[in-house]
């Protein structure tokens, strides 16, 4: 970052340093932390859906059939019951 402050010190323009500074400074960096932190957030990630798994209550489903309209393409109907 160093070296990228010196050469947006030595641009013409306040404009062209700001973007200097940006395009090849901030940019690289954010995009190389990004890929860096992968393995963390898929660690996160992964944690979080097993806690939520580990905590969600259990739901039991009950099948209902409609034996007046039942044809053999009719499916069976699964609503889930709260216990």
């Amino acid at each position: 970052m160093y070296v990228v402050v010196l050469m947006a010190a030595t641009q013409p323009t306040v404009l062209a340093g700001i973007g200097t500074v940006v395009f090849y400074g901030v940019l690289p960096c954010a995009v190389v932390m990004y890929i860096l932190m992968a393995p963390s957030r898929a660690k996160r990630k992964k944690a979080l859906a097993a806690m939520q798994a580990a905590t969600a209550a259990p739901i039991s489903t009950t099948v209902v059939t409609t034996p007046l309209e039942s044809t053999p393409t009719d499916e069976a109907a699964v609503v889930p019951k709260n216990t």
